[in-house]
């Protein structure tokens, strides 16, 4: 039968055939019995001892569309789905030994060649050499299991391919963050190394040269002085560039200094107040180089984020350490925001997306607090590199 076709409405039996004695205490039991047969939605079957129908209810005419006179003397199995024959006749086998057949179910044959299932319950009465058979029709039951199953496959793809893309989408993060690092650390090596010596060179021949000059003119003193000033400048903001972007002091001196390095600097710069307690950070020099540059990148883009959007004026930086992670936590008194809220300035809390994801890269657990006109707290667990 095409799954996605309704089974036709069983029928209703005629109310007047089914119209039974007001009485029945005062019928005998085989006339009860002869009701019940008669009368029941279920089909009903008298077979001999070899399974051929020696007797047959209205319901099969009703359900399975049969003239019950052309369906005596048929043996049950030729009217079962030839796929389910073989174990209709295995399960029905054990009912000369005295088994009973409980709940089994096979494809039932319509007149018209089509299969509707049928849950069986059959027992046999060896002294009358009869077995008796009760099948209920179930179609309508298999068809909403087949959808269901059906709908259950499709999800479970669907779960299945949002899961790969996941995936695919984690190990493009975790490549794309790799080669930011790798990118931020030779531009940070090149701005210290080559334009950083460049400009030392420059400062020093503008020293020979107002040596050599011996005693120039005041415009052109002033204009070496400006010179030699605006590459002080510049050199102090390339090495300001550089740190920001790989701070050398956290591969040659270890995290704790270059955190106090980079917040005292940052301080200094932006006017914020920031307080790092690193009091209880003994374990942390234990992470390796990736996970220390994490816990970095939470203080850098947190104090970021605070000067851009929080409008705060102080921030409290605790970090602790322990054998198995270390806890960063990062606050300030601005005026927070409202969690899932559609934020009133372009793209504020991108910056923190990306630290929820270094994070999550390093098996860690990130998550921001916030709320209106009380600040925003920072949370993050780096985890020891399991072996």
């Amino acid at each position: 039968m095409d799954p996605g076709r309704r089974p036709a409405r069983r029928p209703r039996l005629n109310p007047a055939a089914r119209r039974i004695p007001m009485n029945p205490a005062a019928m005998s039991a085989p006339r009860l019995l002869e009701a019940f047969f008669e009368h029941s939605l279920d089909l009903h079957v008298v077979a001999d001892a070899h399974g051929h129908l020696l007797r047959v209810n209205p319901a099969w005419r009703e359900v399975l569309g049969y003239e019950l006179d052309g369906l005596v003397g048929q043996a049950l199995a030729d009217l079962i789905h030839p796929d389910d024959r073989a174990r209709f006749v295995e399960n029905f086998g054990v009912l000369p030994d005295g088994d009973d057949v409980t709940a089994f179910e096979a494809r039932c044959l319509t007149q018209s060649g089509e299969p509707h299932w049928i849950l069986w319950n059959a027992t046999s009465l060896p002294e009358e050499g009869v077995v008796l058979a009760t099948g209920r029709d179930i179609t309508r039951r298999k068809l909403a299991e087949a959808a269901v199953q059906k709908s259950e496959e499709h999800y479970r793809d669907l779960f299945h391919q949002s899961y790969q893309m996941q995936e695919n989408l984690r190990r493009m993060s975790d490549r794309v963050l790799k080669v930011q690092e790798h990118e931020r650390t030779r531009i940070s090596r090149d701005l210290h190394d080559e334009v950083g010596q460049a400009l030392t060179a420059v400062n020093l021949n503008l020293a020979m040269i107002r040596n050599a000059l011996g005693d120039p003119t005041p415009e052109i003193s002033q204009r070496l002085t400006d010179s030699q000033h605006l590459i002080e400048q510049t050199m102090a903001n390339i090495h300001n560039f550089s740190r920001e972007l790989r701070p050398a002091m956290l591969d040659d001196l270890g995290l704790v200094p270059a955190l106090r390095n980079y917040v005292k600097s940052f301080s200094a710069r932006t006017g914020l107040a920031v307080k790092l307690d690193t009091t209880q950070s003994e374990h942390v020099e234990q992470l390796d180089a990736a996970r220390k540059m994490v816990v970095y990148r939470i203080v850098q883009e947190g104090l970021t984020n605070v000067v851009k959007h929080a409008e705060a004026h102080h921030v409290d930086i605790i970090i602790t350490g322990s054998a198995h992670d270390v806890r960063v936590q990062l606050s300030d008194d601005g005026r927070g925001f409202v969690p899932g809220a559609q934020p009133d300035v372009p793209n504020p809390r991108l910056g923190l997306l990306g630290l929820a994801e270094r994070v999550r890269l390093v098996g860690g657990e990130f998550s921001p607090s916030s709320a209106p006109a009380h600040g925003t707290v920072l949370r993050a667990t780096i985890p020891f590199k399991t072996v």
